[in-house]
C-alpha cells in the first residue's frame, strides 16, 4: 500500500493525512476522496493504518509480529512521536472530522428557539446578563435646539458556565477487530450527547419555572402575564390565546406594547401528531379544512421528548428567539463545539478519548415564552 515511501517523520506525516481522510469518509460514508493518497487507502483497515505507522517509524519486523502486540506497540510507541501521522493522532484527527456532523433531524431542538450569547464567556464566574428591555419613541425635535439624550430601562440576570463531560476508550482488540464502526458511533453518540445536555438545561429553565432575579417565577400570571390560567392540546382556539400572551407583553417601564408574534411551540411528543395537523404546510386533498388555516406555515413546532418527563400535556410559545431573546445559550471560549482529547492509558494499552463540554443556559427574558398547562 505505502511500500514505496521510506520510513522517517515525512512519511510518517504524508500517511497520517491522508489515513485521516480515508478513515473519516469510511466512518461517515460521506465525501469524496480528494488525494490520490488517500483513495488507496479507501478500504484500509484500523490494523493496516497501526501497520504502516509502525513501519514508517522505522520497525521493519512489523508483520512478524501478532496483531493484538501489534496494535498495542502502535498504540504505545508512535503516541510519544510528535508527529500527526501517529497512530493515536490519526485516531484523534479521524475523531474529531467525526464528530463535526450535525445531529440527526429532530433530535436537537434548542437552537430553534433559544439565542445564542454574541460572544463566549472567558472562564467560570457568574456573568451578568442585562436585558434593555424595550423600545421607545423619538421625542418632537425643536430646530436649533441639542437632541435630548435618550434613557434605557434595564433589568438583569445571570449566567454560569459549567463543565460536562466524560470518555470512552479504543482497546488494542478493537483495533485488531476493525471497529471502526464502534468508534464512529461511540464518537457521535458523544458529539449529540454535548448538545442534549445544554439541551436539558434549558428545558429545565421551562419545566421548573425557575425563579428569576425580580423575584417571581418565569411563568407568573400576574407580574409577568406569560402565563395561562387554564389551557389545553394545540388547537386554534389556543394558539391565539398564546399569541394573545405575547402580543400584549410590555416593557420594563411597563408602557410600551412590545406586539411580539407567536414563532413557534415547544411540545412534548404526545402532542407531535396534533400539531402536525395543525401547522404543516401541508396541501390537503380532496376536503379543505372550514377555517382560513391562518397558523399553517407560520408557526413553528418543535416536537421534544424531554417534556414528556415533565408532563405530556404543558407546552410553550415563543416568540421570535432574534428579537425576544428569552432562554439564552452560552459557551466558555475555546468550547464552541465538543472538545475531544486524547491519551494512552499506559496501564491498559488503550487510546482514551475525554469528551468535554463547558456551557451554560438562563433566562433572558420573560416576555418572549408563554406557558399553555394544556388539559
Amino acid at each position: 500500500m505505502y511500500a514505496a515511501l521510506t520510513p522517517g517523520p515525512a512519511a510518517l506525516d504524508t500517511f497520517g493525512r491522508a489515513a485521516v481522510e480515508a478513515l473519516a469518509a469510511r466512518a461517515t460514508g460521506e465525501g469524496q476522496l480528494t488525494t490520490p493518497a488517500a483513495r488507496d487507502l479507501q478500504h484500509a483497515t484500523l490494523m493496516d493504518v497501526a501497520t504502516e505507522c509502525l513501519r514508517l517509524s522505522g520497525r521493519s519486523d512489523v508483520k512478524a509480529l501478532p496483531p493484538v502486540y501489534r496494535a498495542e506497540l502502535a498504540i504505545e510507541a508512535s503516541d510519544s512521536m510528535n508527529s500527526p501521522g501517529s497512530f493515536p493522532n490519526i485516531l484523534s484527527s479521524t475523531a474529531n472530522k467525526i464528530a463535526e456532523r450535525p445531529a440527526d433531524d429532530g433530535v436537537i431542538t434548542f437552537p430553534e428557539w433559544t439565542f445564542k450569547a454574541s460572544k463566549s464567556l472567558p472562564d467560570f464566574k457568574p456573568t451578568t446578563i442585562i436585558h434593555l428591555g424595550e423600545f421607545g419613541e423619538f421625542p418632537e425635535h425643536v430646530d436649533g435646539q441639542p437632541f435630548e439624550q435618550s434613557t434605557f430601562s434595564t433589568e438583569t440576570n445571570w449566567i454560569q458556565i459549567g463543565s460536562y463531560g466524560d470518555e470512552f476508550a479504543l482497546t488494542p482488540t478493537m483495533v485488531v477487530n476493525d471497529d471502526l464502526d464502534v468508534f464512529s458511533d461511540a464518537i457521535e453518540d458523544k458529539a449529540t450527547a454535548h448538545d442534549l445536555t445544554l439541551q436539558r438545561l434549558c428545558i429545565e429553565l421551562l419545566t421548573k419555572n425557575v425563579t428569576l432575579l425580580d423575584g417571581y417565577s418565569l411563568f407568573d400570571s400576574a407580574q409577568h402575564g406569560n402565563d395561562l390560567a387554564s389551557g389545553a392540546a394545540p388547537v386554534e382556539a389556543q394558539l391565539t390565546a398564546v399569541r394573545r400572551l405575547l402580543r400584549q407583553q410590555q416593557g420594563v417601564s411597563q408602557k410600551r406594547v412590545m406586539g411580539y408574534d407567536l414563532f413557534g411551540i415547544l411540545i412534548p411528543s404526545q402532542l407531535e401528531t396534533d400539531a402536525e395537523k395543525l401547522l404543516a404546510d401541508l396541501n390537503v386533498v380532496p376536503a379543505a379544512a372550514a377555517n382560513a388555516e391562518i397558523y399553517r406555515g407560520r408557526v413553528r413546532y418543535w416536537a421534544e421528548p424531554m417534556l414528556d418527563g415533565y408532563s405530556t400535556a404543558q407546552w410553550f410559545g415563543f416568540a421570535n428567539p432574534a428579537r425576544a431573546r428569552a432562554i439564552m445559550v452560552a459557551y466558555q471560549a475555546g468550547f464552541e463545539k465538543m472538545v475531544l482529547r486524547k491519551y494512552v492509558d499506559r496501564r491498559t494499552n488503550n487510546v482514551v478519548f475525554q469528551c468535554e463540554g463547558r456551557f451554560a443556559a438562563a433566562v433572558r427574558n420573560y416576555r418572549g415564552v408563554v406557558r399553555n398547562p394544556g388539559e
